[in-house]
């Protein structure tokens, strides 16, 4: 055959290879391809486009071979240098594929694709400002780029920069309406924001548009969920599935969602199906473990702690920092739970200075929280925010939960000097009206737990910034300018674990309600399911927090005190079940385990006069449940550790002057509960010193202790003042106020 002939013969293989490429046949193409450089090993085109095939089989590494088989042909040729960039993104080669994408611009200044793939491999290597200018030299070029400005909206989205991504993405979609990907990412990103309604919307026209995109199926069923649409959100998890069964995410989401509607066995098999399919997904360790732990799945649980907490010090996001608080009480693992969450989830934001002013008149305090209701930290609080002096300070609250009309919410409303609902703004807006209002302190009552808008703190809504009763330990945020707590629950030894500074009451850290009733209500104890006789253990305190090992101690108690019953809070029939059969296994039978039902709070509080004490948890103590009980003449037996949780039930004895009901050991505290239980004479003295103590101590000093924390807040404002970096702050205390 004549070299003229050989030549059409080529040509005509290379326009079948083409039009099979095209047309998606790739194997037949490849095969054509082949064909070609059978004849002619250094043509070009079949080398480049042979390597393009290979790409888009799945096989990168080829790709790369061919590829550069080609550019040794025709070095100056853009095309490949991008499709090369391509390949090596699929071999997680990004700096490599930055140095094609260099090329190929350098070759032709204008290839737009090639400045938005640039930008991509920049994203992934965290160079996020060069991704940006990458995306916007891309869009100069076409300002009709819907595909760069949503990858402009990602980088945005990793700088956890919700309101850019969200103009981005909508720039895209006014572009290209029919973008699935973007509305999506839209969706996402709304839902950081809290404005769900709106995420709904995005979600609904990513699937009407991709009935088959999974990740958007799963994603809407996230945001029903929140909406507490819960069926509705089951079958978006469902159609989730049916596209993707492997999607670890959704059975992570709807074990979330099963939770809620109580069907706790679904809920635990879907954790676990999650798991096994990545076992590396963000907070899936923590929630497994948290879930077994509410449901006393304990099979193979001592395992999945040592491996939660080897994920954590290996810095991965294994576990929402709240988690490890009921199984560690390791002040450093807590720490760095915290940092990883903090910095994956809310860095510091750029944000505008606070221009500094010459301060006159009151303090303006500013307290935000999405339990502004019948919740137990308004509970707790509502008599502190009565309590301040209005001669010296200006109190707003900033709510950004749900609307729920109760009477706590009208006596809150009345509290402050200024109720703000925030609920639906964006993190920027609640930041806007709190600068305008002159906010000089911004207390965060949730820190990194469940509602909380960190985001807005984030973005620094005052010039000082308070981390209090919300979350129980450092939230290792450089915004969060100081911790209030007290010399028991962060003792000065305690001090590095917190990036705060810490501001030290001088007794209890915890506030009361002093003006709270006492129910008179009385309780048969076979109205409580409780038996006619016999000592009576209980704890009320969530089930997460009750551990194996607390659960030994309680077993070793009961079949040391004959008789005896423990009283605990639970209406999960798999949490029954399953604590019933751990104490058989143990030797005591489950008769001798009484769960309580949820009562109203009035209700609650009427019947802990059934009980004769209170056993607490460790390493997660009681909280509002020990201020409950103790308001209600209920003793508690506790014993601290080293955290800020493991140490809350010392705090509260100390302050209402029961030491003697402290122990150091698990032995010493199993040992005293069963002398307490054995000599009433003992037990109804301690009793009689609570009744004492109740009204004459600090604990219940809702004065003292909100002076207190003004004091506090006056050092913090005059150091501000004074332009001095936060320090440690020691509160002296102030004489006990009378009693009301």
């Amino acid at each position: 055959m004549t070299d003229s002939a050989d030549s059409r013969a080529i040509q005509a293989l290379l326009l079948e290879a083409v039009d099979c490429h095209k047309k998606g046949l790739l194997a037949e193409a490849q095969a054509l391809y082949a064909k070609i450089l059978a004849r002619a090993p250094r043509h070009f085109d079949a080398l480049h486009l042979s390597g393009v095939c290979a790409a888009q089989s799945g096989r990168p590494a080829e790709a790369v071979s061919q590829i550069d088989r080609a550019l040794a042909v025709d070095p100056a040729n853009a095309g490949a240098h991008y499709n090369r960039g391509i390949a090596l993104m699929a071999l997680n080669r990004p700096h490599d594929a930055v140095e094609s994408y260099d090329r190929a611009i350098r070759l032709q200044p204008s290839y737009g694709e090639a400045h938005n793939n640039r930008g991509n491999a920049l994203r992934d290597l965290k160079q996020f400002d060069a991704a940006l200018r990458a995306y916007d030299e891309a869009i100069r070029l076409n300002p009709a780029y819907a595909e760069a400005y949503n990858n402009r909206g990602n980088v945005f989205k990793a700088l956890k920069k919700p309101e850019a991504a969200i103009e981005s993405y909508a720039r895209a979609i006014a572009l290209r309406p029919d973008y699935a990907e973007t509305h999506n990412n839209l969706g996402t990103m709304l839902q950081v924001m809290g404005r769900h309604e709106e995420a709904l919307r995005a979600f609904d026209h990513a699937v009407r548009v991709k009935p088959d995109y999974a990740d958007a199926s799963n994603n809407r069923g996230v945001t029903l969920d929140a909406l507490k649409r819960r069926e509705e959100a089951l079958r978006a998890f469902d159609q989730a599935l049916r596209l993707k069964p492997d999607l670890a995410a959704a059975y992570y989401n709807r074990a979330a969602c099963l939770e809620k509607l109580q069907r706790h066995a679904d809920a635990l098999g879907d954790y676990d199906t999650a798991f096994r399919l990545n076992p590396d997904l963000d907070g899936l360790r923590g929630e497994r473990v948290q879930a077994k732990m509410r449901y006393g799945a304990w099979p193979g649980l001592e395992k999945d702690i040592a491996d939660l907490i080897d994920s954590i010090r290996a810095g991965k996001l294994s576990a929402q920092a709240l988690h490890p608080h009921a199984i560690s009480d390791d002040p450093d693992l807590l720490r760095r739970a915290s940092r990883i969450h903090t910095d994956s989830k809310f860095p510091a934001q750029e944000t505008e200075l606070i221009p500094r002013r010459n301060r006159s008149g009151k303090i303006r305090i500013g307290y935000f929280s999405p339990d502004f209701y019948d919740h137990a930290l308004s509970v707790l609080m509502v008599g502190l925010f009565e309590a301040h002096d209005r001669t010296q300070f200006e109190t707003f609250a900033f709510s950004y939960g749900a609307t729920i009309a109760d009477p706590m919410r009208e006596r809150l409303r009345g509290a402050f000097d200024h109720f703000v609902d925030v609920a639906g703004k964006n993190h920027a807006d609640v930041v806007a009206i709190a600068r305008s209002q002159g906010i000089e302190i911004a207390v965060d009552l949730a820190g990194h737990t469940a509602g909380a808008r960190t985001g807005i703190f984030a973005k620094r809504a005052a010039p000082v910034q308070v981390s209090y009763m919300g979350y129980p330990g450092t939230m290792a945020a450089p915004y969060i300018d100081y911790i209030v707590g007290d010399g028991t629950v962060i003792p000065a030894a305690g001090f590095a674990f917190y990036d705060e500074k810490v501001a030290l009451l001088p007794e209890s850290f915890q506030p009361n309600d002093r003006l709270r009733p006492v129910p008179d209500k009385t309780f048969g104890r076979a109205e409580l399911g409780l038996p006619p006789a016999g000592f009576v253990f209980c704890s009320f305190n969530s089930s997460h927090k009750i551990t194996p090992q607390v659960f030994e101690s309680w077993m070793r108690i009961l079949r040391a005190v004959e008789g005896s019953t423990l009283w605990l809070l639970g209406d999960a029939p798999l949490l029954v079940e399953n604590l019933r059969r751990e104490a058989a296994v143990r030797g005591v039978t489950g008769d001798r385990i009484v769960f309580a039902k949820r009562m109203a709070a009035a209700d609650h509080l009427a019947r802990q006069s059934a009980a004769d004490l209170f056993l607490d948890t460790y390493p997660y103590n009681a909280g509002t449940t020990a201020s409950d009980a103790l308001w209600m003449g209920l003793p508690i037996l506790t014993r601290p550790g080293a955290s800020y949780v493991s140490r809350m039930g010392v705090s509260l004895l100390k302050a209402v002057d029961l030491p003697e009901l402290i122990t150091a050991t698990p032995s010493e505290y199993e040992a005293l509960a069963v002398a307490l239980a054995s000599e009433p004479a003992r037990l109804a003295g301690i009793k009689a010193k609570l009744a004492r103590n109740r009204m004459t101590t600090s604990l219940f000093d809702t004065v003292r202790t909100t002076r207190h924390l003004e004091d506090a807040y006056v050092q913090m404002v005059m150091r501000y003042d004074a332009d001095l970096a936060p320090v440690h702050i020691t509160v002296l205390p102030r004489p006990a106020t009378r009693r009301v």
